[in-house]
């Protein structure tokens, strides 16, 4: 989810929250974070979910991806990769 003010994220979170009571199901919080931006003046509070603090991240992983607060970070994502086919390749050598 996105948000343009800390007030407007928590409100989506406690929809959610309650959404998850009405089908009989929770959100996993230990598996949750909220990438805030840090620039934002007012974005640094933090968010709770059915009573638990929700973790703060800078960057976190989308499919794959290296997701900051711009959106793609590639160079950090392109790093990864180039580190994972080293990696690998190395596996094969005699």
């Amino acid at each position: 989810m996105i948000s343009d003010s800390s007030r407007k994220m928590q409100d989506l979170l406690n929809c959610c929250v309650e959404y998850a009571r009405e089908h009989h199901f929770r959100f996993n919080v230990n598996k949750c974070e909220a990438m805030v931006d840090f620039d934002h003046r007012g974005a640094t509070s933090g968010y709770r979910m059915d009573g638990m603090d929700v973790p703060k991240c800078q960057q976190f992983k989308y499919l794959g991806f290296d997701v900051g607060p711009y959106g793609i970070m590639w160079k950090a994502h392109a790093e990864r990769m180039t580190s994972k086919a080293i990696t690998t390749a190395n596996l094969f050598r005699d």
